[in-house]
């Protein structure tokens, strides 16, 4: 099984869930087919997930099922459970699941197989899914194809460039590829591009102006730079939520990262850290909630009992050998 171990994000972000006392932890015991790092970092995740579920009092939501996933996958786990998680996440919060699977993308392909062709499609339709370790930049015939299906109604050369930012975006910061100063310099550059262009739209560069599939293109570029430029465009980002030119999902993204550095705790739990980053008191969740009209509680359609299969596995066995998380607070990007 073909797994990218770069994949150690966690996101969470809250869905409406009834409330146990406490959780029974189940930690799979180790594989003969699972390598010692595979084996430790899903441990890692489901103890991290656990001790969420618990600071909520029981509670889960998308993201927690989504960890489930990730660690079942890595523990090597049935494909009928790792499936069941999915689609709970899924079922708990569509949007978000979708926003989190664009931002962390490496697991789909490993899932893919895993559903059928109309499940996946229902899933996954609006992720492109790319190899991290064979990531290739799109040639530009295929914006120009999608530029004749757009029929003029967007700009050709923002929508080439949005493509670029796009493509530069991630081209060093994951996979085999990875390196942090390259990266950190095509950031800036984005940063700098990005600035000119709000310079002479005065406004965010999303859905109306280059399309669905680049509306995200502006926010990642300020999800990836400092806390000075996330607040400026904070009201900008949150502006075009409003005007349907971007999805709720990236706000509350951005919402948490800047809460995170600068007050250390966060409202939508979507940020993931080594220690966990804590989730804000109620009063300020609900203050930022009013402030910016957002729901953090959905409830999803399907009536899913939130006591699930996980809950009625066996307890760990020998938890006191399980590795604990480091001390150095970094956020991942």
């Amino acid at each position: 099984m073909k797994i990218f171990i770069s994949i150690s994000f966690i996101v969470s972000l809250a869905t409406c869930s009834k409330s146990v006392s406490q959780t029974t932890e189940y930690y799979p015991e180790k594989r003969s087919d699972v390598t010692q790092e595979h084996f430790d970092h899903g441990t890692k995740i489901l103890e991290q997930t656990y001790q969420r579920i618990n600071n909520r009092s029981g509670q889960k939501d998308f993201s927690d099922y989504w960890n489930f996933a990730v660690a079942y996958t890595y523990l090597g786990e049935s494909t009928e459970e790792i499936k069941k998680m999915i689609t709970k996440s899924y079922q708990s919060d569509p949007e978000l699941f979708s926003a989190a699977s664009k931002i962390k993308p490496d697991m789909i392909e490993e899932w893919k197989k895993i559903f059928s062709e109309n499940e996946y499609q229902k899933m996954f339709k609006n992720i492109k899914v790319e190899a991290v370790e064979e990531k290739k930049e799109i040639p530009i015939t295929t914006v120009k194809n999608e530029l004749e299906m757009d029929n003029g109604k967007h700009d050709k050369e923002l929508v080439k460039l949005m493509h670029q930012i796009r493509i530069d975006d991630q081209k060093y910061r994951v996979g085999k590829n990875q390196d942090a100063q390259l990266q950190a310099a095509l950031d800036a550059k984005n940063l700098k591009i990005i600035d000119s262009l709000y310079d002479v739209h005065q406004c965010y560069i999303g859905k109306s102006l280059v399309g669905k599939k680049y509306e995200s293109v502006m926010w990642a570029v300020i999800q990836h730079s400092d806390l000075e430029v996330m607040e400026k465009y904070l009201p900008v980002v949150h502006q075009a939520v409003i005007k349907d030119d971007l999805a709720e999902g990236p706000l509350k993204l951005l919402i948490d990262r800047i809460y995170a550095l600068k007050y250390g705790y966060q409202i939508f739990d979507s940020q993931y850290a080594e220690p966990a980053i804590p989730t804000a008191p109620g009063h300020i969740i609900e203050k930022v909630l009013k402030e910016y009209g957002l729901t953090k509680n959905r409830r999803n359609k399907s009536g899913i009992n939130n006591s699930s299969e996980t809950d009625k596995k066996k307890p760990a066995k020998n938890k006191d050998k399980i590795i604990r998380w480091g001390e150095n607070n970094k956020i991942e990007n």
